[in-house]
């Protein structure tokens, strides 16, 4: 059906060199159209429009699933943090408690800031996939408040800010002792549901 059909894709660049596809369009026409409106926006980013086989994007479109071997809550990863996690479909939140190693430390008795970073990947994830939504991450902002000693109980808390039909907004917090010590922005990628 799409046998030699090109499809064009709108990109940008923020200040920071981070590249994010805005779109895929049928047509060169339908791209610059859209790229126009950005410019006429006056976004102080780069963009830029690439052409694509359809059958190329057709093989790449993604696929996710679920083999219990997640760092954070899969059973089978012997290394992993074996999060459990408490869902709300309701309010589109998920919750977790967790006690990181310290073998997963930065600096001396210190949690490293990937691990809090993957937490807060996971808990956005969950908190979607308790509505039922098949996700992937798109955009994650982080800041990191106050250090995480290793071997003490954190609680990890996700929850759905908005929905805007393929992407979800939400934050993420890891409390210690009732305190945010990391926070999380979160764009979430709707690949099914």
């Amino acid at each position: 059906m799409y046998e030699n059909q090109n499809a064009f894709e709108l990109w940008r660049q923020d200040d920071n060199g981070n590249r994010f596809m805005i779109g895929t369009f049928a047509c060169r026409a339908a791209a610059e159209s859209r790229l126009a409106e950005l410019t006429r926006a006056q976004h102080k980013q780069t963009y830029w429009i690439t052409e694509s086989n359809i059958n190329k994007l057709q093989e790449t479109q993604l696929q996710v699933n679920d083999d219990n071997h997640c760092f954070i809550c899969g059973d089978h990863n012997p290394i992993g943090l074996h999060a459990v996690f408490t869902t709300d479909p309701e309010k589109g939140r998920a919750e977790t408690r967790v006690r990181i190693p310290e073998h997963f430390q930065g600096w001396q008795g210190i949690v490293h800031g990937g691990i809090l970073s993957a937490l807060l990947d996971e808990i956005c994830a969950q908190a979607c996939m308790a509505r039922g939504l098949q996700v992937v991450t798109s955009e994650m902002r982080l800041r990191y408040r106050k250090p995480v000693p290793t071997g003490t109980e954190i609680t990890v808390i996700g929850e759905i800010v908005r929905d805007r039909r393929r992407l979800i907004d939400v934050r993420g917090i890891i409390e210690l002792e009732g305190e945010t010590v990391t926070e999380a922005e979160v764009i979430m990628f709707r690949t099914a549901g």
